[in-house]
């Protein structure tokens, strides 16, 4: 077997391993499904029962009532479940996608053991299997669902205020699939500066959690309390492109199209001393914390960031906080001009490449997992107060504690949140103002989006009892 044949071969390999995680992913959301139809109809079993329980105290006065809104509550439910059954058969058909293309590849890969002098060019036929099948296109979900509840509410006065406690108004609003399964809660909002926030951290010392942020790529850290007090600045003596502080408070920072790390370690004058750790052949962009104690990474490519050249290779590097390199890899296939870094809770990296309009998912040897495109994008991007762009701008990335991906784009202003293998799941709050920043605080389970107006602060992960 040649050089070209062993290429493809493990081009084989890794659209098979690719296509296993699409089946293990697409199963998901079939029992994501089943999980949200199971939910629904509990719901729906509680409100008969409340209704029931009401017309019972209201007695003939609400009998009528009770009537309606069961009827209600029952044409809702028949609507979400055949809504349900028909994402269900797409699930399914999907998945039958997926089996039958891994069934293709392992009998090709029977076919290659059988044969001892293939008859035919062996690398062709794989092109040929590679070509049809469609391995990077993500699931999309656009699944609306009737949440059904009950409001206390009734207009007229001739009613005892007991009675205006039983008397109430369905309220059947729609609720998306995976908002359901996947919760998100808002927190709180504080005003910032009407500036547009170029990088922000978070930095959580006992009960306290203070937000570092720079706007505009300034010389300086402008240092705000959860309740959106500054409470100090940290000058920098040169602009910052990234951050991210160490537990014991130090900070790291890289500089628009620089090849330096800079270390910012407090002094007892409540200052900041500054040297730098780091000096690269590579321009070196978006920081990130590794999943090791005392290690972080930074990606590199070898043209600026700033500028018309493109780059021809982008490298991620691991140093300890020390500056000491600990591990170099190229990402394979693929060189952009990349903005902002992190790593997910299965170590693989995950980077934001505006200009390209793609997310990847990158293992520790540099091999694309996953990716996210504007293609993507585009069929599961709701209607904003701007419109819809097709643009698709991924500027701030972070991961939260189980693996989701949580992704700022700016030009639709809305913030995604994808799973590990960078499937769509759901959007993050709505009206945004161009939010580029946006940063997890693993310590206090929230996420952090700054805007060119605001930081706003969401809760995942969260049961709704603790809803605030």
């Amino acid at each position: 077997m040649n050089r070209m044949d062993q290429m493809k071969r493990k081009e084989i390999h890794r659209l098979k391993d690719s296509i296993q995680e699409r089946i293990r992913g697409t199963q998901r959301l079939l029992m994501d499904v089943d999980k949200v139809a199971t939910q629904l109809e509990e719901e729906v079993i509680e409100l008969l029962h409340e209704v029931g329980s009401r017309g019972e105290e209201l007695k003939d006065l609400i009998e009528r009532y009770v009537k309606q809104t069961k009827t209600s509550l029952i044409e809702a439910h028949e609507t979400n479940v055949e809504s349900l059954n028909k994402y269900k058969g797409a699930l399914e058909r999907k998945l039958d996608e997926h089996e039958e293309n891994f069934a293709k590849i392992n009998d090709l890969l029977d076919q290659e053991k059988k044969i001892a002098k293939p008859v035919v060019n062996v690398s062709k036929v794989y092109q040929m299997v590679i070509d049809s099948i469609a391995q990077y296109k993500s699931l999309q979900v656009d699944v609306k669902l009737k949440r059904c509840a009950l409001r206390a509410k009734v207009d007229s006065e001739q009613y005892s205020d007991q009675v205006k406690k039983l008397i109430g108004l369905l309220d059947d609003s729609e609720e998306d699939l995976y908002a359901i399964v996947y919760p998100i809660y808002f927190v709180k909002e504080f005003k910032t500066r009407n500036l547009e926030i170029h990088t922000m951290e978070t930095f959580t010392q006992k009960s306290t959690t203070n937000i570092f942020i720079c706007f505009d790529a300034q010389k300086e850290l402008l240092i705000y309390s959860q309740q959106g007090k500054i409470t100090g600045r940290v000058g920098c003596e040169v602009k910052v492109n990234d951050v991210v502080i160490t537990d014991d408070g130090k900070i790291l920072a890289t500089t628009p199209d620089a090849k330096t790390v800079k270390l910012f370690t407090p002094t007892k004058k409540n200052g900041y001393k500054v040297k730098t750790i780091v000096n690269d052949n590579l321009y070196l962009h978006g920081l990130t914390a590794g999943n090791r104690h005392g290690v972080f990474a930074v990606c590199g490519t070898d043209a600026p960031n700033y500028s018309d050249k493109r780059p021809s290779e982008t490298v991620i590097v691991e140093f300890t906080q020390s500056g000491k390199e600990c591990k170099r890899f190229m990402v394979s296939n693929f060189a952009g001009k990349v903005y902002r870094i992190t790593q997910n809770v299965d170590d693989r990296f995950v980077l934001t490449f505006p200009k390209d309009g793609v997310v990847l998912s990158v293992d520790g040897v540099g091999q694309i997992r996953n990716s996210f495109s504007a293609d993507d994008f585009t069929d599961c991007l709701p209607q904003t107060r701007y419109g819809r762009e097709v643009t698709f701008w991924p500027s701030g990335v972070a991961c939260d504690t189980v693996g989701h991906v949580l992704v700022s784009e700016w030009t639709n202003a809305v913030v995604l949140m994808l799973d590990r293998n960078l499937n769509m799941l759901r959007f993050i709050g709505r009206y945004y103002v161009c939010p580029n920043a946006l940063t997890f605080n693993k310590k206090i389970n929230m996420l952090f989006v700054g805007d060119k107006d605001s930081i706003q602060m969401w809760r995942t992960c969260q049961q709704k009892e603790d809803k605030k």
